[in-house]
């Protein structure tokens, strides 16, 4: 299996050794998608290093994906604190009162068509009293709870409102994780949760094109309403062209 890596920060140190990682407040986050799988390093806030391993990770067996999980320096080491966080596009974000963990799947599938060989999760995200519910394949999750067996995972949604939203004085807002084809949206009105959704797109016009069609159906006012942009690393441009049509519009590094 082949496999490629790209770093797109510092490399890992030479001093960057377990007896180091014993005394040193680092932490792990691992993001694993089906394109593949990012690793970074950080010490307290600061990002020293930064991975990104290209594989067809969904569509592997476990025993395909130990070895190359396995034969990377980062999962070698020890963290004060590891972040498992999967991007999938089967979630669904439901009311904390009608959820019941035994009718996950009826939850999950009444918007999603049936999976098989897969596994059913949840996050639950206190601050708008809502429950996450994904899937993964099942390989997918043996294998991190093998691995990190004292860590949750955290589907990518669940992380992006827990860790980049709060409730928001604002009347009107969007906030939207850009991935390489894909906006993760996020609408808040007088701090209630009206969207939570994930649309592919392949051009700036398709981004756009979505943002615009959300305002309008969440009849929100364009001049007024704030939008925010994450991840905007790998697009660029993608910002000063929003700008062209949302004026209220913002990127969070």
């Amino acid at each position: 299996m082949k496999q490629d890596s790209e770093n797109k920060s510092l490399q890992l140190n030479s001093d960057l050794s377990a007896a180091t990682m014993q005394k040193s407040p680092y932490s792990l986050v691992l993001r694993f998608a089906s394109d593949g799988i990012a690793l970074s390093i950080y010490q307290d806030s600061s990002l020293i290093s930064s991975k990104k391993i290209k594989m067809p990770l969904y569509a592997l067996t476990k025993e395909q994906i130990f070895p190359l999980l396995l034969q990377e320096p980062e999962t070698q080491l020890l963290y004060d604190k590891i972040q498992l966080i999967a991007e999938t596009k089967t979630y669904s974000i439901v009311p904390k009162v009608i959820f019941k963990e035994e009718e996950m799947d009826k939850l999950l599938y009444f918007s999603h068509q049936k999976e098989k060989n897969v596994s059913l999760l949840y996050n639950e995200i206190p601050a708008f009293d809502v429950i996450n519910i994904f899937s993964l394949p099942e390989d997918i999750l043996e294998v991190f709870r093998q691995l990190f067996p004292a860590y949750k995972i955290e589907h990518s949604i669940s992380h992006f409102i827990e860790n980049h939203i709060s409730k928001h004085s604002l009347q009107e807002c969007i906030f939207i994780w850009a991935r390489q084809k894909i906006m993760d949206v996020v609408a808040l009105q007088h701090n209630r949760l009206l969207l939570v959704n994930s649309f592919d797109f392949q051009t700036h016009e398709d981004f756009v094109y979505y943002l615009l069609r959300i305002i309008e159906e969440l009849n929100f006012d364009l001049q007024n309403c704030k939008v925010y942009l994450y991840n905007m690393e790998q697009h660029a441009k993608l910002h000063g062209f929003v700008r062209k049509f949302v004026k209220q519009c913002e990127t969070i590094d």
